[in-house]
């Protein structure tokens, strides 16, 4: 997808009041910047699974169907926001 991730810090959780989650580090070329993600943004939610650690992320990232809706929910600065995207095959 074109992004770095790393877990959430307690403290982030805590003030976030999340139960799970990744933080975006670093955005590359391809679907990430394509669709406006930005470091610091944190994903909740891929494919409607709940996301709680990088590791949950990466299987369900390499999971995702080509030419299909996937939906994804990211917080940015606090605010919750579902961002529907496409990957080409």
């Amino acid at each position: 997808m074109g992004v770095r991730i790393d877990r959430l810090t307690a403290e982030q959780r805590k003030n976030l009041d999340l139960q799970g989650g990744v933080v975006i580090t670093e955005v590359q070329e391809g679907p990430a910047a394509m669709i406006g993600l930005r470091p610091g943004d944190v994903i909740t939610h891929l494919n409607n699974q709940a996301i709680d650690s990088a590791r949950t992320f990466t299987q369900v990232a390499q999971s995702l169907p080509k030419n299909r809706s996937v939906s994804m929910r990211v917080l940015r600065q606090g605010r919750a926001s579902f961002i529907t995207f496409k990957l080409a095959e």
